[in-house]
């Protein structure tokens, strides 16, 4: 507990401030900059947001393990969700010459979902930062929902090299060895994809992988349907 709140106070709270002092800094000045200055407050901007992510996917980790489950409910648009996935991610897929895409075609755009809205975009935020790192650049990942059966099946696709099928479910696994060779295994901690099914879970869910070898990987998790605009504002 003492580590969690060191990390909490010590680390999060100043990288929280830097990442947002870079927003800034990149969002009014970004023109009047030159542009070699420019491309290093960007780049200043996207690390310390991915430090961000990578120190608040260990402290959700922690307060798993130490059965805090602080999951707060609430009806949450799939459209929404989508989009701000889309938005807080864009970012980093601009970094890595990757096109973010957004795909309602299969789903009502006013469906609704029971889910904590915070922990959900941390779900998004690792599968599509899994996502990005495995695709070829001028590539794209596909974010999108469908809507079946009384749920709503969200679902994050990439055209990289695919997953070994005798990794399927080892890839969950925290701090996990690479799965792939040298050359093709990207760079991480091992904990995104631990993280974002262990948030699934907690939304009484699951994160399943369909991978085809040098087609590409898609990781799908569902939430019932259920909730409304006027239930959120209740």
């Amino acid at each position: 507990i003492a580590f969690v709140t060191s990390v909490n106070h010590e680390v999060r709270t100043p990288l929280t401030s830097l990442a947002a002092s870079l927003d800034v800094l990149s969002d009014r000045f970004a023109a009047d900059l030159p542009g070699g200055a420019a491309k290093l407050v960007a780049m200043a901007s996207r690390n310390a947001e991915r430090l961000l992510m990578l120190v608040n996917d260990i402290l959700t980790l922690q307060a798993i393990d130490q059965g805090q489950r602080n999951v707060r409910m609430e009806p949450v648009s799939v459209a929404d969700a989508l989009q701000e996935a889309i938005s807080t991610n864009s970012g980093y897929g601009l970094g890595a010459q990757v096109n973010l895409v957004c795909d309602l075609s299969d789903c009502d755009q006013n469906a609704f979902v029971q889910a904590d809205g915070t922990r959900l975009q941390q779900i998004f935020s690792n599968l599509i930062s899994n996502a990005v790192k495995y695709s070829p650049r001028h590539g794209e990942v596909r974010i999108g929902a469908a809507c079946l059966d009384g749920k709503v099946t969200f679902w994050v696709k990439d055209n990289g090299p695919g997953i070994p099928q005798e990794a399927g479910e080892r890839i969950f696994e925290r701090f996990t060895k690479p799965v792939h060779a040298k050359g093709v295994q990207a760079s991480g901690t091992g904990l995104g994809l631990a993280l974002a099914r262990d948030i699934a879970r907690l939304h009484s869910g699951d994160i399943t992988l369909r991978s085809e070898p040098d087609v590409g990987s898609t990781f799908s998790f569902w939430l019932p349907i259920g909730g409304s605009v006027q239930a959120k504002a209740a």
